[in-house]
């Protein structure tokens, strides 16, 4: 069976039109470039004479699977009986589909007569001014760049509202967006003087939205500032089993966030300044940015593919908790790093204490009694940033290298018990065959 490319024209193509619609493709040479090259798209011209004020439209390839069938119809002139018959003449399996819409098409304004040539200026000459004051014969600009949209923009149309009209900021300016209302409180956690100082306590916006929290959980929140004067936002909802959303006022009321310095975008403890307790080193955080090459993705559900797909049959029980298991997984090691095991994804903050492996905790304990601030290091030694994140990257390639082996020992053994089951069913078959002889004779 052949094997067919179609093109829907945008165009009505009828008998003896073939060549035009091809010539408006650009021809063969063009249809065979454009299909051979992945990533381009199928150009079509409205006119074909290679005129500069027009934007042709383009197509999109398709992937299908489908036949090409011609339908005959014959129709009885004596009992007006119509009967139709068809014959399949080949697949198909690519189609380019015109779906945009076609620019303008620009055109001088004096209908029946070719001007091209006399708006077409080829050069100017050296004396410019002489040039600009030539008066022109025909006043008509080609546009110097089309659009490169060829599909309609659908977002919503709206006028601003009386409201947002008369919202104003202190100093009388209009504005168009709500003003804060979580009243966090920013620092910048660096040596003076570039350092913000540490603030006592919340703001009053903060204090009043605190009271609205549920009790419980504010006094989960505050205990955990009481053992612990520094966490990050999943640090925090890993500890108290919740999840981070609830966190976004309580936590604010309790502590400041960190912007800029070792301890960036950390909540702190107000009244507790970091800068001068050198034992707070363990809390500073890692900004640990995973390179694809190591494997991990933005889920962790497609770290390693299952060699087989779990039967439709399976019990929703069992699924539902091994999906609970899954998930607590994720979100332990979303804020702690743990040696063998990939992140769930490519971008995490992590507290130094947090992160379980020998070597680390031995580069931020190297200068225990002896430490010295630095803005990009903390209370750590300079560049131990630098030599953490060498360690974690070569264990989560080497994490990744392990999983990556065990999933082809998967895939190999069940192609073996696949192939063992076979001839289990080729031996019973034989036996059976055999038992079958015996029987007649």
């Amino acid at each position: 069976m052949e094997e067919y490319l179609v093109i829907k024209h945008p165009c009505f193509v009828r008998n003896g039109s073939e060549e035009k619609a091809m010539k408006m493709l650009g021809g063969l040479k063009q249809v065979e470039h454009t299909f051979n090259m992945d990533n381009m798209r199928m150009q079509l011209n409205f006119r074909t004479e290679g005129d500069c004020c027009s934007k042709g439209v383009f197509g999109s390839h398709k992937d299908v699977i489908a036949f090409w069938v011609s339908v005959k119809k014959y129709r009885n002139k004596r009992t007006g009986e119509i009967v139709c018959r068809s014959e399949v003449l080949g697949s198909v399996r690519h189609v380019y589909e015109f779906e945009g819409m076609t620019d303008f098409q620009f055109l001088p304004a004096q209908e029946g007569k070719d001007i091209r040539d006399k708006i077409r200026y080829q050069g100017v000459d050296e004396d410019i001014q002489t040039f600009v004051n030539t008066p022109a014969d025909h006043l008509y600009l080609v546009p110097q760049v089309f659009t490169r949209l060829d599909t309609p923009f659908t977002g919503p149309y709206r006028h601003t509202s009386d409201i947002r009209a008369r919202r104003t900021d202190e100093t009388g300016k209009p504005v168009l967006r709500r003003s804060r209302t979580i009243f966090a409180t920013l620092v910048r956690v660096l040596a003076p003087p570039n350092g913000d100082p540490t603030p006592a306590m919340a703001q009053a916006g903060a204090i009043e939205q605190l009271r609205s929290v549920d009790k419980d959980l504010r006094k989960l929140v505050e205990d955990a500032f009481e053992r612990r004067p520094i966490w990050t936002k999943s640090a925090l909802a890993n500890e108290l089993k919740v999840n981070r959303s609830v966190l976004k006022i309580a936590i604010v009321g309790c502590a400041y966030c960190v912007s800029q310095g070792p301890y960036r975008l950390c909540y702190i403890r107000y009244g507790f300044d970091p800068r001068k307790e050198p034992s707070a080193k363990i809390y500073q955080t890692l900004d640990c940015r995973v390179k694809a090459c190591t494997g991990v993705q933005k889920s962790a559900a497609s770290h390693v593919v299952p060699a087989q797909i779990a039967p439709s049959n399976s019990k929703s029980s069992t699924s539902s908790k091994r999906k609970k298991e899954s998930d607590e997984e994720a979100r332990v090691l979303r804020c702690r790093f743990v040696s063998g095991k990939l992140p769930p994804t490519r971008q995490l903050l992590y507290h130094l204490c947090d992160i379980q492996m020998d070597s680390v905790q031995q580069i931020v304990h190297k200068n225990d009694g002896n430490e010295t601030w630095t803005d990009t290091d903390g209370w750590c030694e300079s560049g131990s940033m630098v030599h953490i994140r060498d360690f974690l990257t070569a264990d989560m390639k080497n994490t990744a290298e392990k999983l990556r082996l065990k999933l082809v020992d998967d895939i190999e053994m069940a192609q073996g018990e696949a192939t063992f089951d076979e001839e289990i069913d080729d031996m019973e078959e034989a036996d059976e065959t055999i038992e079958d002889e015996m029987d007649v004779d």
